[in-house]
């Protein structure tokens, strides 16, 4: 999402930004492509039918089959696809990197670009062996940590080939991982904060949004969002467990994203499901009276800034880049730590009015500080420093 979004806000200021997608997802995005992977043609198929041909990704799989899963993911880095050949490649003046894995093979990709090249991190992945965070690092041991080092010596090598590699770090922590790193520690690295339309995520009228999803009119509400409501990283079951020791009845949660099993133990929740338009979303958040972000690790969601353009406030750990957006007092609250016990005295301090916040001035700083526009200006200037100093 944070790709598309830089694509579009290039697009806006007249850059003829093209985005390459592993496989077709949407005919939504406009100047989008994907790449035709080997075995698209029916002759390739009947060839690997009957040779019982495996691609990449099938051995992949095949070598975590027998490793439990204690991790939000694992990524290779090895693909069937070479970037290099696509059209689009071919033409273009500079190549930047987002979220690449099962796409991007790196031996091959970095070994054979010559454009200038520029990696925007989302997660820990590209400096990492196969984990996307360090908590995932941290607790798995065993077979997996073997392959988790075997990843980081192929990408080492890989990089080794790289000469005009820029680095994007979109939050401070970010920035500070990269720069510390041992596979891209040489490299440059740019800090530029993710941005977003705000002329989508804005004010809407609270009574009308609650009246949309058939919101209490009378409660205070806190908003939870997560693609995957049971991902242990979002961290859930800290704002269920502080929220279940808050007796106060005019609380309600109000939780978006995948899941078939709802909180038997809540009586005032209500489920939504997953929103994909955007517009909905913006009307969710704006029915809300804070939006609760429980991560024990991120980088700089894209949920938050979507918040805040709305005018709604953050209750937040101090993890990953939530500290460079979030102040106490200005467009939220930040716990003292990562726990349950933490977050419950934050949502307290909230509920119990020892904030006053103003929706109008938190969306007047999103605008300034994380819009398309803004953005959009940063990389434009970083790609023109990056071609003008291409050694000749």
């Amino acid at each position: 999402m944070a790709g598309i979004r830089l694509h579009r806000g290039l697009l806006q200021q007249g850059i003829e930004s093209k985005f390459l997608f592993q496989e077709k997802k949407t005919t939504e995005i406009e100047e989008s492509y994907y790449w035709k992977p080997r075995g698209s043609s029916l002759k390739q198929q009947l060839i690997d039918k009957f040779t019982l041909h495996q691609t990449v990704q099938q051995k992949n799989s095949k070598r975590l089959r027998d490793i439990p899963k204690n991790y939000d993911m694992f990524s290779f880095p090895d693909s069937e696809a070479d970037i290099t050949q696509s059209p689009l490649y071919q033409e273009a003046d500079v190549i930047n990197l987002h979220w690449v894995p099962r796409f991007l093979d790196y031996a091959s990709f970095f070994r054979n670009c010559k454009k200038p090249l520029v990696w925007t991190l989302h997660d820990m992945n590209p400096f990492s062996g196969g984990f996307h965070y360090q908590r995932d690092l941290v607790r798995n041991k065993g077979r997996i940590i073997h392959l988790d080092q075997q990843i980081r010596i192929k990408k080492k090598e890989a990089f080794s080939q790289s000469k005009q590699l820029t680095l994007v770090a979109p939050s401070y922590w970010m920035y500070e991982k990269a720069n510390n790193s041992e596979l891209l520690s040489g490299f440059s690295i740019q800090h530029i904060p993710y941005g977003l339309d705000t002329s989508i995520f804005k004010l809407h009228n609270q009574a009308f949004a609650r009246r949309v999803f058939n919101l209490p009119k009378d409660k205070k509400i806190l908003l939870f969002v997560s693609d995957v409501l049971s991902n242990e990283r979002k961290g859930l079951d800290l704002l269920l467990e502080a929220i279940s020791a808050i007796e106060d009845d005019s609380l309600w949660l109000c939780a978006v994203g995948n899941t078939k099993e709802e909180n038997s133990s809540l009586r005032n929740v209500s489920y939504l499901g997953r929103v994909n338009d955007e517009r909905l979303i913006a009307l969710v958040y704006s029915a809300c009276d804070a939006f609760v972000l429980p991560s024990r690790e991120d980088n700089l969601p894209n949920v938050m800034l979507e918040s805040i353009a709305c005018g709604v406030p953050v209750i937040a750990f101090p993890v990953g880049g939530i500290p460079d957006v979030i102040q106490s007092g200005n467009n939220g609250v930040l716990a003292d730590e990562v726990s349950s016990a933490s977050l419950y005295n934050s949502i307290k301090r909230f509920l119990d009015s020892n904030y006053h916040f103003s929706r109008e001035e938190i969306r007047k700083d999103t605008i300034e500080n994380y819009s398309f526009e803004v953005q959009a200006k940063r990389y434009i200037r970083l790609y023109n420093d990056i071609a003008e100093n291409i050694p000749q």
